[in-house]
């Protein structure tokens, strides 16, 4: 049976509506789709630049065990994976879940929003992705066209976005179903770790010099070096040197 799919010229916010509809009784599969988006929201309540050609989703996803921070590390492990396995796109995961194309500076191709939440007895999972596909850098914000890349700059054939959509909500769908078996966790934090960026490069944490990095942890931390020794990190906002 083909899942609830909602698409809308334009929006304010993909992750809003779905929540709205969640807490109506929206099933898990269901999403939300925007051509563009008025008000669309990022990590730390940071708005995403939503202009036309890009793919704007949020999906209801099956709830695995996982804390939610783990979760999000391996969705952006299995949107890195699709793109991968779909087009050839070697991107790079900047910690805890932005795509990137490695560069000087390395450019943010793609963005994840996880919200965990109980409706009616039930824990729900709304996963918004914002993927830069077709824009070109003038349809940004001027001080975002030098911090941002689109599939279309990357790849000689690029899919159109419902093709784009599809893979991905497959892969998004697999790894919800994956984390819960005996193996799954392991496997996905191997794959975040393939996928890190910036090993060995110096970062700030919400503007404060951390260290260097070093890996990501059993839990989905990050570890650095600093002056005193290894540090874990578990939120905030990072900046990785060479990457804007």
């Amino acid at each position: 049976m083909a899942t609830p799919r909602y698409v809308y010229d334009l929006l304010d916010s993909t992750q809003d509506r779905l929540v709205e509809m969640a807490r109506e009784g929206a099933s898990t599969g269901t999403r939300v789709v925007a051509r563009s988006q008025t008000a669309g929201r990022g990590r730390l309540d940071h708005r995403w630049a939503s202009p036309r050609g890009g793919l704007y989703l949020s999906v209801l996803l099956p709830d695995p065990p996982e804390p939610t921070a783990f979760v999000s590390l391996a969705a952006a492990a299995a949107l890195k994976g699709a793109l991968e396995e779909g087009w050839g796109l070697r991107s790079a995961i900047r910690w805890p879940n932005d795509l990137v194309v490695p560069g000087m500076p390395a450019r943010k191709l793609a963005g994840l929003l996880l919200e965990r939440f109980s409706v009616r007895g039930r824990s729900v999972l709304a996963l918004g992705v914002g993927l830069n596909v077709a824009a070109g850098p003038n349809e940004f914000p001027p001080e975002l066209a030098p911090q941002v890349v689109s599939l279309s700059e990357l790849v000689a054939f690029p899919p159109s976005l419902d093709e784009l959509e599809e893979r991905l909500v497959m892969g998004l769908e697999a790894m919800a179903a994956e984390l819960p078996r005996p193996d799954g966790r392991e496997h996905w934090l191997q794959e975040y770790r393939r996928g890190l960026y910036g090993r060995g490069r110096a970062a700030t944490l919400d503007g404060v010099p951390v260290g260097r990095i070093r890996e990501i942890g059993p839990e989905g931390e990050l570890w650095v070096d600093g002056d005193a020794g290894p540090v874990s990190l578990r939120a905030g906002e990072l900046r990785i040197e060479g990457t804007a």
